[in-house]
């Protein structure tokens, strides 16, 4: 195991000083912190995970400790993993009283390896991280059993038992959460983190302050919100200096975020929906690039606790709205490629052989591109030689001309006949047919290829979607053109 407990000076030094002034007039009851512990029935999950660890066993003997303790019912609700360690995350090697916790920001443990606790207080209420303390039952004190008269403990009962982030990350940051992608237990976040390293932001994610950080998973972060994303939307997502569990934080109450600058400036609050909880982003100010207005992202895995705040793993990102469920005419072909779910490989092909610089164009002339959905290109290549190769295939689909080709003009221009289109790649036949339900499809090399989706119209042209590209199959019985393109796949977008 690679946690390892490690005591902190004051820790082993004898404290000389009783906090008489902290504690209440019936302290020093006669059973020990210890005792009520061991003895009570309503905390005998916590004393097994107790009686299996004699540091801190000895510890709440001998020394001056504070132990958070979870009831039964406490543990009974708990979903993550219990280990013996876990119950170092519950005593601090110091005496604090509720008033002391009251006043305190974060409280340190009896190992460094584990964030602090993090207190929050909602008028006379206290929590530490996600868990209320029960003040009726709490402030209960004792001297220590086994130790010198001025060492001292404290009992607070709690509703929640706290979880640290990962036994096996010492004394994480929000950087290391993000980073600890492939740990099981959290959903992955390596989107986000490739992401915030390409625009150099990482040091957000590791500064000393506490702050509250909501994160993106890969099943939300998709191509098109990867692109969009910028300091801005990173800066979005961090609250500074301010660390906000669920539980204890107000909610539907806007707070302000780092991207809080003069011309884009973005607030945060937390909502519930239909008894789950979201993450409602609000952009005040915003440009071209960030449109004004709220978005929703729900909580998946909240209150991850780190050195520097708070981790909230969200559903998708906040402030990037999806133009691409916008109607068109109002999105660019590019735009309209990177955002459909059923265009991503053609997306990414174009970005790894440049293709996709025709798209950019900004010119008078109006492009008619007939695009392969994700499923066409599957079985399709088998082995790509070169990205020249690659690019030529994709240019195969793309008109540029005075005009949007809609498969209307198409079918009735090529009616029973093969018509020349002079393509990126050169000029390719096509025969484009029309069935009586009115599905269009396309003859190209006597292949029947099916029109899933025709007529998209862009800002800068129209799309066709199709059921298969356009193989040239003198091309492939050269061997110019090998195929199955899972094998593209790997080697040229992922």
């Amino acid at each position: 195991m690679m946690f390892k407990p490690r005591f902190s000076l004051r820790f082993l030094l004898i404290c000389a000083t009783i906090f008489s002034n902290s504690l209440s007039g019936d302290a020093f009851r006669q059973k020990t912190v210890f005792q009520r512990i061991s003895t009570e029935e309503k905390f005998s999950t916590f004393n097994s995970l107790l009686q299996n660890s004699s540091l801190v066993r000895r510890a709440i003997i001998y020394w001056n400790t504070t132990v958070f303790v979870p009831t039964n019912e406490a543990f009974a609700k708990f979903k993550g993993a219990l280990y013996n360690d876990i119950v170092y995350y519950h005593v601090s090697n110091e005496l604090k009283s509720l008033r002391m916790i009251f006043e305190s920001n974060n409280i340190q443990t009896l190992a460094d390896g584990y964030p602090p606790l993090w207190v929050s207080r909602i008028d006379s209420d206290i929590f530490i991280n996600n868990a209320k303390i029960d003040a009726e039952q709490s402030d209960y004190y004792s001297r220590a059993s086994g130790g010198f008269y001025n060492y001292n403990q404290a009992l607070h009962i709690i509703d929640q038992v706290l979880e640290p982030p990962n036994k096996y990350l010492d004394n994480p940051s929000a950087l290391d959460i993000i980073s600890n992608y492939t740990n099981n237990r959290y959903l992955s976040t390596k989107k986000y983190l490739d992401r915030i390293k390409s625009l150099k932001l990482t040091k957000l994610f590791k500064n000393n302050t506490g702050s509250t950080y909501f994160v993106p998973v890969d099943a939300g972060f998709d191509d098109y919100r990867y692109r969009i994303t910028d300091r801005y939307i990173v800066e979005g997502h961090i609250i500074p200096n301010q660390v906000l569990f669920t539980r204890p934080t107000i909610k539907n109450f806007y707070f302000e975020t780092k991207s809080n600058g003069e011309y884009i400036y973005i607030l945060v609050s937390f909502v519930y929906k239909n008894k789950e909880l979201y993450i409602r982003s609000n952009t005040i100010l915003g440009d071209s690039n960030h449109h004004k207005g709220e978005l929703w992202s729900k909580v998946l895995k909240g209150n991850i606790p780190v050195k520097n705040g708070v981790v909230h793993l969200i559903e998708k990102p906040l402030a990037i709205f999806d133009l691409q469920l916008n109607p068109f005419p109002f999105l660019p072909i590019l735009t309209k490629l990177s955002g459909d779910p059923e265009l991503n490989i053609t997306f990414h092909l174009g970005e790894k052989t440049e293709f996709n610089e025709y798209l950019r164009m900004k010119a008078n002339n109006l492009l008619t591109f007939f695009v392969p959905r994700d499923r066409a290109w599957n079985g399709v290549l088998s082995n790509i030689t070169d990205v020249e190769s690659l690019g030529k295939l994709l240019g195969r689909h793309l008109i540029i001309s005075d005009m949007r080709y809609t498969l209307e003009k198409l079918w009735y221009r090529t009616f029973n006949k093969v018509v020349t289109m002079n393509t990126v790649s050169g000029a390719v036949d096509i025969e484009v047919l029309k069935d009586s339900d009115g599905n269009y499809s396309i003859l190209y090399y006597n292949k029947r290829i099916k029109v899933h989706r025709p007529d998209y119209i862009c800002t800068n042209g129209i799309i066709h979607i199709i059921d298969e590209p356009f193989i040239d199959i003198r091309e492939k019985n050269a061997g110019k053109l090998k195929m199955n393109f899972w094998k593209t796949v790997e080697d040229f977008v992922f």
